[in-house]
């Protein structure tokens, strides 16, 4: 029998909306646990996880901002997490996605909560504005804070969040003033064709 408009609709509705819900749920949704091998370390907060099945996460530690490479106690802070976790198995109980399409999560290797562990041993703050009411985090950090341990041997260290934006703001800087050469540049050629 022929296939009337309204079931041809349907059946492309259906395929569709069965489309969208796989894609939805090949996506790592917040409340799940990931478990597998931990087998790159980018720095102080960010790790790769494979799972057994081979698929790969790029984890971003919830509630922490660790130095940035370049910054002071950069590769001190990675190379902790590294002796930390590298090679070993590593649960993630998942909080989400950031907009690097990270997922974000608190990381365990046995029952040590390794997110807690790297503030507590100076090697990352407590990311307050994103996890504002982690009490254990807000109190490794004045522990560590007061033993002046990892980055807090440092008076005044700043934060990787503040070290972030002053360097965007630079590179801003620096693209103007390369803006206003190139136009000075262009301006002093000009002059000398004319002349």
């Amino acid at each position: 029998p022929p296939v009337s408009y309204n079931s041809a609709m349907r059946s492309g509705l259906f395929t569709t909306l069965l489309t969208l819900l796989m894609l939805f749920f090949t996506h790592v949704a917040g409340g799940e646990t990931i478990a597998g091998t931990c087998i790159a370390v980018a720095d102080g907060d960010t790790a790769t996880v494979q799972t057994t099945d081979g698929k790969k996460y790029t984890i971003r530690f919830n509630g922490i901002d660790a130095p940035e490479k370049e910054q002071a106690y950069g590769p001190e802070s990675k190379e902790k997490l590294t002796s930390l976790i590298l090679g070993k198995q590593v649960r993630v109980k998942v909080e989400g996605t950031d907009h690097y399409k990270r997922t974000l999560g608190q990381v365990y290797q046995g029952k040590k909560r390794i997110n807690k562990t790297m503030v507590a041993a100076g090697c990352a703050w407590h990311y307050a504005h994103y996890a504002p009411n982690d009490k254990e985090l807000a109190a490794a950090q004045r522990k560590a804070r007061g033993s002046r341990l990892g980055l807090w041997k440092e008076h005044q260290p700043t934060p990787p969040w503040q070290w972030r934006q002053s360097r965007r703001q630079e590179n801003k800087k620096k693209k103007s003033l390369c803006s206003t050469s190139f136009l000075e540049e262009k301006e002093e050629n000009n002059e000398e064709v004319t002349q």
